[in-house]
């Protein structure tokens, strides 16, 4: 059973998760480039959409350690976006990023 802090926590950066590629969809920065707009957009209109399906789920009936786990894939797909637009160069790769956002998506939804 989950407490509904770390359910109102996942909630959260999950919504974030959707707002920073929406943006980056907005204002792409490297490793994308305007041609990968829509695919952003696509992929953050899902996030979304998981945000909407998840709030309506009830934490009681969760796994805590599936929750931190859906957390920890979450924050890592949010951090990657953080390093994106808060440095010129680096090593991630847009299908790194794309998998890391679907692994969240995945795991948010199977909870």
């Amino acid at each position: 059973m989950a407490d509904q802090s770390s359910a109102a926590h996942l909630y959260s950066s999950i919504t974030k998760l959707a707002y920073t590629e929406s943006q980056q969809a907005i204002h792409p920065r490297p490793p994308f480039a305007i041609v990968d707009r829509n695919d952003l957009a696509q992929q953050a209109t899902q996030v979304a959409n998981c945000a909407a399906t998840f709030r309506l789920k009830d934490a009681t009936s969760m796994n805590q350690l599936h929750l931190f786990q859906a957390q920890s894939s979450v924050t890592t797909a949010q951090t990657m976006f953080d390093v994106i637009n808060s440095k010129v160069s680096n090593n991630l790769t847009i299908d790194d990023v794309y998998a890391s956002v679907n692994n969240a998506i995945t795991v948010v939804i199977a909870l």
